[in-house]
């Protein structure tokens, strides 16, 4: 009867991992590049982050960056030194992005998405009066 038992809970306990391991979403990895407005040319060393979450990539020599995201992640901040922040939506059919940014003696930063290039987005940005 013990070995039956026994047999009953191993079998349970596989089934529910098993169950809750399969459920986990993976998320989805998005690729992406970030270029000069003013250049044209790629941008190395530019930081890519989910707001609000603990995962973020720097762009390699060449521009590029993939990065994991969630479900519910909604917003990637791309941030350089150089470079006005910018922020974009991340849609949850589309995996490639194209960020155009601005040099911080700019005002603005446009983001594009490469899926719809002839979609293009302003982002404004307010200087801060204190």
């Amino acid at each position: 009867m013990k070995i039956v038992f026994s047999f009953i809970a191993v079998a349970a306990f596989l089934l529910v991992t098993h169950s809750h391991t399969f459920a986990q979403n993976k998320g989805t990895v998005i690729y992406g590049k970030v270029i000069s407005f003013e250049e044209s040319f790629p941008i190395e060393g530019v930081s890519v982050a989910v707001k609000g979450a603990s995962n973020a990539t720097v762009t390699q020599i060449d521009g590029t960056f993939s990065l994991t995201v969630l479900p519910p992640d909604k917003i990637l901040v791309i941030s350089g030194n150089e470079y006005q922040s910018a922020e974009v939506t991340i849609a949850a059919n589309k995996t490639a992005y194209e960020i155009v940014l601005q040099r911080k003696s700019n005002s603005q930063a446009s983001v594009k998405n490469s899926l719809l290039p002839s979609t293009k987005f302003q982002i404004t940005t307010v200087a801060d009066s204190r």
